[in-house]
């Protein structure tokens, strides 16, 4: 039994919808298997890995085109020429401020629309770790919706190991639309508290039981606190600000870490720029070839898979509050949350515990390695002891709300706008099947299906779509779990097939993140790629 299971999870934790990143246990050697107020400062001008000789060796073995196809060309949805008439955007350089103790800030100027790149400006805010005499690597940690400044600043000497911490600069942004970066905000912390009460909320898929007035209504409100910035917030614009902020830092090249959501927006950017890709790392991969529906789809069925998998493992546990087989535990653990679907719980604080407090719970102990033994505990707390509020809490800690009512950043409806915004209003873009459709999903479907309620009452044109990504984009390390519930290692596997020049690592074990505390075989392999140049051929696994 985990220590201080809560502590785990905010330790490692980073918002998406519910949680991102996870610990990994120590793992063994891969296995081969065919053929990742402030004072002012100056910024440093890269140099390039300290390893050049290691890079030119491991291209020389490497029969693969590490650099894009000179004739490249972008999906037909892309910008024909993505920095057109931003000349003066790219003539930034960053005037770096420390700030949070020992860290160093930065931000740049960007189009607030970039039909319009002499209109109005936002601005993107950024931090780095160091600002030593090497490269940057930009990091994202997905969602869409979460923050890269708060995951460097609270958790990059967890997250990323010492090795890749002292051959870069690690930088972590807020994407637009996001914290601190022109935020879109629509409610304040007990408004947030009150509309989660009302529609059960647990994530974008849930249905939201309201009606289509009552969220013009929200869509109004999201406009008057926060501008017009709701109708310019999707990835491809989130992209061509990545590039802006690369060559303010001074780099020709972006290196790139991406997670979850993230690995979306280093596709975008990969496919708009391909000559200014680096070092490409992308972790927990998500489909673009695949719809907003069918993405829902393909969650309920990884989300399945491991309640499967928890079902098995408690069912051999002594400790298990249900008895009998996997069967038992699974149906008993459905029983449960019809019973309090039909009878809400009063919590300590006031609060409603629901079905959706329950999946939000549950669904977030499957982003973590060692989340079973937390489900465990929750599962024990609440049949013994009559008590659900666990699952509330585990559920508080992934959407960022604090004990005392307040949030961090609430991201749920910058997530909400730029899903919608790069799907179609209609046709197969939106509503055609996952990869995974036909397995069962008796328990997830009721919270995980795809809803576009708050799509269809947004301001704006959707142009944005479901693409298959260019077979001449560049090198890059594509990561993906066994037992990943939110971007099945089956989305990664597919990606990998559509682009020759990617290597794909599988991770075999739990957590929506491979890269992390303790996974050595993953880390190793990353950090060998990301600071040597040194990436095998096809696919391997850890």
């Amino acid at each position: 039994m985990a220590k201080s299971p809560l502590s785990a999870i905010t330790a490692v934790g980073g918002v998406v919808a519910l949680l991102l990143v996870g610990c990994a246990p120590e793992d063994p050697e891969p296995e081969t298997n065919g053929s990742p107020e402030a004072t002012e400062e100056t910024s440093p001008t890269p140099e390039g890995t300290e390893n050049d000789d290691a890079e030119a060796d491991a291209d020389e073995d490497d029969d693969r085109d590490v650099s894009p196809d000179p004739g490249h060309e972008a999906p037909a949805h892309f910008p024909d020429e993505p920095t057109a008439g931003l000349e003066e955007f790219y003539d930034q350089e960053v005037d770096w401020s420390a700030c949070e103790e020992d860290l160093h800030c930065g931000s740049v100027e960007v189009p607030r629309d970039y039909d319009d790149p002499a209109g109005d400006t936002i601005t993107i805010e950024f931090v780095a770790d160091t600002l030593e005499d090497q490269p940057f690597l930009v990091m994202n940690p997905g969602g869409p919706g979460s923050s890269g400044y708060e995951m460097v600043a609270d958790q990059a000497n967890a997250l990323f190991s010492s090795r890749l911490r002292e051959g870069y600069n690690i930088i972590g942004f807020d994407p637009r639309g996001v914290a601190r970066s022109e935020p879109l905000e629509c409610m304040d912390d007990s408004e947030y508290d009150d509309w989660n009460q009302q529609t059960g909320e647990a994530g974008f898929e849930t249905d939201l039981d309201v009606d289509d007035e009552e969220l013009v209504e929200i869509v109004a409100q999201c406009q008057e606190r926060s501008g017009d910035i709701i109708e310019h917030i999707d990835t491809i614009s989130s992209a061509r600000d990545m590039d802006i902020m690369r060559a303010a830092v001074g780099e020709d090249q972006l290196h790139y870490f991406g997670m979850s959501y993230g690995t979306k927006l280093g596709l975008t950017y990969a496919e708009m720029f391909p000559e200014e890709v680096g070092r490409w790392v992308l972790d927990g991969v998500m489909d673009v070839t695949i719809s907003l529906a069918g993405i829902a789809e393909d969650q309920a069925v990884g989300f399945e898979r491991q309640l499967w998998d928890f079902a098995e493992w408690c069912a051999e546990q002594e400790e298990c509050p249900i008895s009998g087989d996997a069967q038992d535990v699974f149906d008993g653990i459905a029983e449960l949350t019809d019973e309090i679907r039909e009878a809400p719980v009063a919590a300590s604080d006031g609060r409603q515990i629901t079905a959706n407090t329950i999946f939000g719970g549950l669904s977030t102990t499957m982003y973590i390695a060692g989340g079973q033994e937390i489900l465990l505990e929750a599962l024990q707390l609440w049949i013994n002891e009559a008590n659900p509020e666990y699952f509330q809490q585990i559920s508080d800690i992934a959407d960022g709300r604090n004990p005392d009512g307040t949030y961090d950043w609430i991201s749920s409806w910058s997530f909400r706008t730029i899903m919608c915004s790069d799907y179609p209003e209609d046709g197969e873009g939106l509503t055609g099947p996952g990869l995974l459709e036909g397995e069962d999903v008796s328990y997830t479907e009721q919270f995980l299906s795809a809803n576009t309620e708050f799509c269809d009452v947004l301001p704006g044109e959707r142009t944005g779509e479901p693409w298959e990504p260019s077979d001449e984009l560049p090198q890059m390390l594509l990561i993906g779990g066994t037992g990943d519930p939110a971007t099945p290692v089956e989305w990664a596997d597919n990606v990998h097939s559509l682009l020759p020049n990617s290597s794909l690592l599988i991770y075999n074990g739990d957590g929506h993140i491979s890269y992390g505390l303790g996974n050595t075989c993953v880390n190793e392999i990353a950090d060998d790629y990301l600071i040597d140049g040194e990436l095998f051929e096809g696919t391997e696994e850890c």
